[in-house]
């Protein structure tokens, strides 16, 4: 409840006088010495200027401020009667954050015709979920501005010092500027001071250690108290020691977005083409030119399994079981891949994706860290051709080069150049085998064609010219 003790006031038609007043407001207690002064003229209205004037000391054991800016800046429902809320409050019939949850805020508008100087001092203030202690400051109210000068405090998270002005002119245009200096400042606890700082700064939440810091700030406020973002200006200068910029995570997070560094030089490929059209000779040598790396999933399965890696493990207990490893799990392979340290100019990717779901499950997982694929290119070979360009090829039983009867023969016929073993036509070159592999691709990754023609991103080079044709027409599109 509201209550009033100690009551020595004395007052005439012009000016009220208080002593002592001790003056109860929920959790809230204050002793009130001062005066208010012109009430005659204000009053009257006789003249423009003229201005009440309010001249307060103010002793307080615990200010609750929470409860109080809830009365002040909330359009209550129900009796419309703000000390009846605060009874409500008081009594246990409502909690603090009710008020709040059933109206809508609305900026605090500071009287044009008070001229006030309040000196506050306090021993515990409670504001958001945070304890100060020691609070004083002066409040200073004119022509619709209200200035918070000089507000010191102590609290667990360090000794602050705060000054600010809150100017009111018009209800569409109030103006906020602030000086905050903290000394031994908990990083830490910065959310404790500044409750929107998941909203305004999330990265900050990271953040911790011991410093010193001075916060400079200003920016306009809407008829709500929203911060107008786009007017926000800040600058921040802290110091001391064990300081903490960015936690594990965070830092992960942020190489992610910024591992791929030299954007004009940046090259994401994809290789498309049917099996046979010859994208993977043309992937090398992309790869060598521009000195980026030539993946293929059957390289990063081999290599993850190899290291024992745990996304290798749970790929190999797909493999071992004849089964196909799922997508998810596939994409998650290249993405590790790809973020490594050699992929920060770029890749090309050969074998993947080879469906729809494939490439938009990549495609989210490059929105994730801010990236795109840069060119998908299409060997384009027609189904005639790629028959007699793998019934013409030969590999070796023993080390696994491979040859072409036509256009990379070995040196002595059926003899391998580099360990003189037999070569053979393997099963999957057999024109029956090429067809049924030509067959599941015109129905899986053909669609991938239209997928990235959609996306702006599609070059096609004939992949019936002569290889070293086609790697010109492929340098043509990705430039020198």
């Amino acid at each position: 409840r509201n209550r009033l003790k100690n009551i020595d006031v004395t007052f005439n038609l012009d000016s009220i006088v208080m002593r002592n007043l001790d003056y109860q407001m929920g959790e809230s207690g204050f002793v009130i010495n001062g005066s208010i002064a012109n009430l005659r003229r204000v009053l009257l209205g006789r003249k423009r200027n003229n201005a009440l004037k309010i001249d307060f000391d103010v002793i307080a054991d615990t200010v609750n401020i929470n409860e109080i800016s809830r009365l002040l800046f909330t359009e209550t429902t129900g009796s419309g009667d703000a000390m009846a809320d605060l009874e409500k409050l008081e009594s246990g019939e409502l909690d603090n954050t009710a008020v709040a949850d059933t109206g809508a805020m609305t900026a605090f508008m500071v009287p044009g015709n008070i001229d006030a100087d309040i000196r506050v001092q306090a021993a515990n203030v409670i504001y958001t979920d945070m304890m100060l202690h020691d609070f004083r400051c002066q409040l200073l109210m004119r022509n619709k501005v209200a200035n918070i000068r000089d507000l010191s405090a102590r609290a667990d998270l360090g000794e602050l010092n705060l000054s600010a002005l809150y100017s009111t002119m018009e209800r569409d245009s109030i103006q906020f500027g602030m000086g905050l200096k903290i000394d031994r400042f908990r990083l830490d606890k910065m959310s404790k001071i500044v409750p929107a700082i998941d909203t305004l700064m999330p990265m900050l939440q990271s953040f911790s250690g011991i410093v010193n810091a001075d916060i400079a700030a200003t920016t306009q406020i809407d008829s709500a108290m929203n911060f107008v973002m786009p007017s926000l200006q800040a600058a921040i200068k802290l110091s001391g020691d064990l300081l903490v910029l960015l936690d594990p995570d965070t830092f992960k997070m942020l190489s992610k977005w910024l591992i791929f560094k030299n954007k004009e030089k940046n090259m994401k490929i994809i290789m498309l083409g049917a099996p046979g059209a010859g994208k993977g000779t043309q992937a090398k040598q992309i790869a060598a030119k521009y000195n980026i790396p030539h993946i293929s999933t059957g390289d990063i399965f081999r290599a993850n399994i190899k290291n024992g890696t745990e996304l290798g493990k749970k790929a190999k207990t797909y493999m071992d079981q004849g089964a196909l490893v799922p997508d998810e799990l596939t994409c998650d392979l290249v993405m590790d891949r790809i973020q490594q340290d050699d992929c920060k100019n770029g890749f090309v990717l050969d074998g993947f994706p080879r469906t729809i779901p494939q490439a938009e499950a990549l495609d989210a997982a490059l929105k994730k860290i801010g990236e795109s694929m840069d060119f998908a290119i299409d060997v384009d070979v027609p189904d005639e051709n790629i028959v007699n360009r793998m019934g013409g090829r030969r590999a070796c039983l023993n080390c696994g080069a491979t040859y072409h009867i036509v256009f990379n023969p070995t040196k002595v016929e059926g003899k391998c150049d580099s360990c003189g073993s037999d070569t053979v036509l393997r099963d999957d070159d057999k024109p029956e085998t090429v067809q049924k592999r030509l067959t599941v691709y015109h129905d899986q990754t053909q669609p991938l064609i239209e997928y990235y023609n959609a996306q702006g991103i599609l070059k096609s080079v004939d992949g019936t010219k002569p290889m070293d044709d086609v790697f010109a027409a492929i340098v043509a599109i990705l430039g020198e």
